[in-house]
């Protein structure tokens, strides 16, 4: 099942995270793909990713790449991979990159990566700008996923398929993709596996059945949760606009009076690369 964003702003991108919050099970498993304009704020170490209606005086249409990892970390998906194609992408890492036990035994090497969460990010650099142009429209790094990808013909866990991407854009441009646990997402040793179509499925302890659909509760729930924390007014904008008598729309109006109408929800920083 795929969720298509183009051009989103930023509280789409908020609510779609939400949602997925909201209905993934242990069951399931979660690849986001990004692709788009990055941002790294050099005093504080904070990544961003820029919506379409990001301002370079404004962080009220930034994406933080912690909320990000805090979506990751309460998903109950078993398997979480992140791909970020965008400049300062690294920022979502943690500092030393891994290497997964490929032995002979590989049927038994895949079981026990299937039984351990798993919250992994494939990186198009690390705290630098990134190329553009690949060549049929892509970048070259999402030319290289994508041609990694399209011709696997095996079970391909995550480190497998970054060191195939990596090859293919070092040669091509001045920038060395990732490959590494996601910080503070708690994850376990485990990894995001690609299957073939056609291929048995890799066996996987018993997980819960899948769920009902959750209420407009629990998203309304999930949404707030998400943004309770926040110091952007935009955030509390955006939930009045969906649920303006929603069950905490009297703490979001509290919380924009307590920011001074957003006034300490933006700041000044330097413009976003183009």
């Amino acid at each position: 099942e795929s969720t298509l964003l183009l051009n989103p702003n930023r509280t789409q991108m908020v609510e779609a995270l939400d949602r997925l919050r909201a209905e993934l099970t242990p069951a399931d498993n979660l690849l986001i793909f990004y692709a788009g304009h990055g941002y790294l704020d050099r005093p504080t170490g904070e990544g961003f990713w820029l919506s379409v209606d990001a301002k370079p005086d404004s962080q009220v249409e930034w994406l933080a790449v912690s909320d990000i990892t805090r979506l990751l970390k309460a998903s109950l998906a078993k398997h979480a991979l992140v791909v970020v194609d965008s400049c300062y992408s690294g920022v979502l890492l943690r500092d030393a990159g891994i290497a997964l036990d490929v032995g002979a035994d590989r049927e038994a090497e895949l079981e026990r990566l299937t039984q351990k969460r798993a919250r992994k990010a494939l990186t198009s650099g690390g705290l630098e700008p990134v190329a553009d142009g690949g060549g049929d429209g892509h970048s070259v790094f999402t030319r290289a996923f994508l041609e990694a990808l399209s011709e696997n013909k095996k079970v391909l866990d995550g480190y497998q398929l970054y060191h195939q991407v990596r090859q293919r854009v070092v040669v091509n441009a001045a920038q060395t993709p990732l490959y590494a646990d996601i910080r503070f997402a708690d994850d376990e040793g485990g990894d995001f596996l690609f299957v073939p179509a056609g291929r048995p499925a890799i066996r996987q302890a018993s997980a819960p059945s899948q769920s009902a659909a959750p209420s407009e509760t629990a998203i309304e729930l999930a949404f707030w949760q998400s943004i309770q924390g926040s110091r952007y007014a935009g955030d509390f904008q955006a939930y009045l606009a969906r649920y303006p008598n929603g069950n905490f729309a009297a703490l979001a109006r509290n919380r924009l009076a307590a920011l001074g109408e957003g006034e300490e929800a933006t700041s000044t920083a330097p413009a976003p690369p183009e």
